[in-house]
């Protein structure tokens, strides 16, 4: 299994900001770098659900608490559905930036 859900595959932080500083959170740029090399270039517009509508559903299946996140995918050029399929490797540096939260750089270590 390649995703986010691996254990340590889902880096967070140094911090989270909160909603009220974000502006509107269904207008974000979304843009991904790896190895310097621009991967991904969205807009969180973009989403198949709108924000509203991921908490509706989520929270009639299960509690939300606070604190939890909810995972909701990636802007298109995900490295699986390139030609040829692209993957990450130890040392690589993935550099991910939503506008208005920051920008977060994380070196692909290998997986112990």
């Amino acid at each position: 299994m390649e995703s986010k859900s691996r254990d340590n595959a889902a880096p967070f932080g140094p911090f989270i900001t909160p909603k009220e500083f974000i502006g509107d959170s269904a207008d974000l740029d979304i843009k991904t770098w790896v190895n310097g090399v621009q991967k991904q270039d969205g807009n969180s517009r973009d989403m198949i659900h709108d924000e509203p509508h991921l908490i509706r559903h989520m929270t009639a299946i299960f509690t939300l608490w606070p604190g939890d996140v909810l995972m909701t995918g990636t802007p298109s050029g995900v490295g699986t559905a390139r030609n040829p399929p692209e993957f990450l490797h130890p040392g690589d540096v993935v550099k991910m930036s939503i506008e208005n939260i920051g920008t977060m750089t994380t070196t692909i270590t290998e997986e112990k």
